[in-house]
């Protein structure tokens, strides 16, 4: 229990610091953030019982212990001729002498119970009426098991916080660097997800005895299956719905991990040790002389009185750890629902026509598009460039525009029937592009958009009208947004989806490839990147909304 301790101590703090500074890229799904905050939060109370149930154990242990060698002197030893020396090689040839927590019984490490023990031969100065009565050391060993529900409940509770913690861990490498190239990050996704199986495996296996398991039989097997496949299941399941954009397959992940933990608040609330016999003390047959009194009857009388503590541990420890699973059902089981709920948008594809251009380099990497009276603008960090032919693709030209800071985004204003861009750089000033170059200060922001009512931002999942305070839109996913200049409308973009949002309707389209950026020309005409793989350079696609598909 001291062990798991340190363990706990360790392992908590680990967690504590992704919870307090781990952060996801602005573009990673909500549903990975909420997820990921979901598992830290699991994994640091689990480690916190972990340490409460081993303080518990420990104080039980020096309790009774305490009591024993105040009451319980064992008879003088007849003979004092045992070779210690050898006892302690024998202890360091033993396995559980420097086992290590959580794994010590997964690799079969405890001793093999009955294991002959020499001091249970040295001559004790009294002999027994029946030889089937326990002998000293058989007596003590059993007192000394009475806090081990308390060590078994702590080992369970940091298994169940290591196995939490990785799972944050994987949606951590996932969504940290969520625009990059995800092959490392999928690679290592699968890897945790695997030590999750290992480890939810070794949680049911661990309890089950030769004997246990045949009496359970088929029931054994269906239950440690089940366990499997649920975690095996449910970070696939995630993987990819992420990667397609299914929210369904994300709600089916999150019902999983609620049904995980359900599973083991059932085992831990139906489980009930069976009641241990009260034994009466043995009568001995004292010899003549001044011997005292066999410690064995006052030893059984002590332990008697010390099971009621270990029943009575037993019960709080099933009861905290029942509820801890039944605490960490609820949030998935919230999860899934919020999940399902953003299904009720029905998604319509839209038609798609490709436009050729010329790319200034092979490796050019656009992340910023504006679009008005015919002309589009391109950006990228280092630069600002027009299509030669506008919507229609062509030659991207430089277009001069005097911005000193790596560039963010680019919009586009217009006056009198002249249009210019304006550049958003990564230091939150927006520099006007036209003859009688200016820049203002707008604040850290991710994408930028002139349209109806002036100026629009975006800070994460949300659109923000600073002139008038406000949230006008708010997506999960969002990757760049535009508003129309003659309308109310708002243009969400994500990776697989075009969202449309006004005063009094929604409508929503699913793409069948990755948008990098895009710019609206109008209600029912979109100009997007689009780019399946990193390594490719991204198509302009002019896209059709259907007139009122996908409204809901």
């Amino acid at each position: 229990m001291s062990n798991d301790m340190i363990m706990d101590t360790l392992l908590f703090g680990i967690a504590t610091g992704f919870l307090c500074e781990g952060e996801l890229a602005a573009t990673a799904p909500d549903f990975m953030v909420h997820a990921y905050y979901t598992c830290l939060v699991l994994s640091v109370v689990y480690f916190g019982l972990s340490m409460v149930f081993a303080f518990l154990g420990t104080s039980l242990a020096y309790s009774e212990s305490r009591v024993f060698l105040l009451r319980v002197v064992p008879d003088p030893q007849d003979k004092y001729d045992f070779d210690y020396m050898t006892q302690l090689h024998e202890f360091e040839r033993d396995p559980e002498a420097f086992r290590f927590p959580v794994l010590a019984s997964a690799l079969g490490l405890p001793m093999a119970k009955g294991k002959k023990i020499p001091m249970e031969q040295l001559p004790r100065g009294y002999e027994r009426k029946s030889a089937e009565e326990r002998t000293y050391f058989e007596i003590l060993g059993e007192y000394n098991s009475l806090w081990e529900p308390c060590s078994s409940a702590s080992n369970d509770c940091m298994v169940h916080g290591i196995f939490s913690l990785c799972q944050g861990l994987s949606f951590f490498i996932l969504g940290h660097h969520y625009d990059r190239s995800r092959w490392g990050s999928v690679t290592l996704f699968i890897m945790l997800g695997v030590t999750g199986v290992v480890l939810a495996d070794r949680l049911h296996a661990k309890r089950l005895t030769k004997d246990k398991a045949d009496k359970l039989g088929a029931a054994s097997c269906v239950m440690q299956w089940l366990l499997r496949t649920l975690t095996a299941f449910a970070p696939l399941a995630f993987l990819i719905g992420d990667f397609t954009a299914q929210h369904s397959l994300v709600a089916i992940a999150f019902v999983c991990n609620s049904a995980f933990h359900l599973i083991f608040a059932l085992k831990a609330f139906w489980a009930r040790p069976a009641p241990v016999p009260r034994e009466q003390s043995y009568v001995w047959d004292q010899e003549a002389g001044n011997q005292r009194r066999s410690p064995e009857p006052l030893l059984q009388e002590l332990l008697n009185a010390s099971r009621a503590n270990s029943q009575k541990t037993s019960r709080l420890a099933r009861g905290l750890i029942a509820a801890s699973h039944v605490f960490a059902t609820l949030p998935w089981l919230s999860l899934a629902t919020w999940c399902m709920s953003g299904q009720t948008v029905t998604t319509v594809e839209v038609t798609m026509a490709e436009r050729a251009v010329q790319w200034p380099s092979p490796i050019f990497d656009a992340h910023g598009m504006a679009c008005a009276g015919g002309r589009v603008w391109l950006a990228n960090e280092f630069g600002l460039f027009e299509l030669s032919q506008g919507e229609s693709g062509g030659e991207l030209r430089p277009w001069a525009c005097p911005v000193q800071e790596a560039i963010q985004d680019v919009t586009v204003d217009c006056s009198s029937g002249t249009c210019w861009p304006l550049v958003l750089d990564k230091t939150g000033h927006l520099v006007n592009c036209s003859g009688n170059a200016t820049a203002s200060a707008v604040g850290h922001s991710s994408s930028v958009a002139m349209g109806f009512g002036g100026l629009y931002l975006q800070q994460g999942p949300k659109i923000l009208h600073p002139a008038s305070h406000l949230e006008m839109a708010h997506a999960p996913n969002l990757r760049t947004f535009d508003v129309l200049k003659n309308e109310d409308v708002i243009f969400l973009f994500q990776p697989h989806a075009v969202e449309m949002q006004t005063n009094s309707s929604h409508s929503s389209w699913s793409l069948r490839s990755t948008l990098r950026t895009a710019c609206a020309v109008d209600r029912s005409t979109i100009l997007a990147l689009l780019q399946e793989d990193e390594e490719r350079l991204p198509q302009l696609s002019r896209l059709q909304l259907p007139d009122g598909a996908g409204t809901a």
